[in-house]
């Protein structure tokens, strides 16, 4: 991990339905939202808010391929708080 996860904000991070990638269930203290990203489809990138006591979130993830990371980064009022880096393996059946 690049920087430190956001203070007040979890991630839960699992595959998505029917294969169709990853999905991010965030929470703050007072919410919660979900991203879908698929390195392997067309999702190469998502964007959601959430809701806190200490004010808005926004979060913008990305898939890189060259790096074969997801990176989600959290901003607060354009400034940016933390961020979340999978490192994403294939594994061929």
């Amino acid at each position: 991990m690049h920087a430190a996860p956001p203070a007040g904000l979890s991630v839960e991070a699992k595959e998505a339905a029917f294969n169709k990638g990853f999905e991010f269930k965030f929470k703050s203290d007072t919410s919660t939202t979900q991203m879908t990203l698929d390195p392997l489809g067309s999702r190469h990138s998502a964007s959601g808010s959430i809701g806190s006591k200490a004010g808005t979130i926004s979060l913008s993830g990305k898939y890189i391929p060259n790096d074969r990371e997801i990176k989600i980064t959290a901003k607060r009022g354009g400034q940016e708080i933390g961020e979340f880096t999978w490192r994403v393996e294939a594994v061929l059946r």
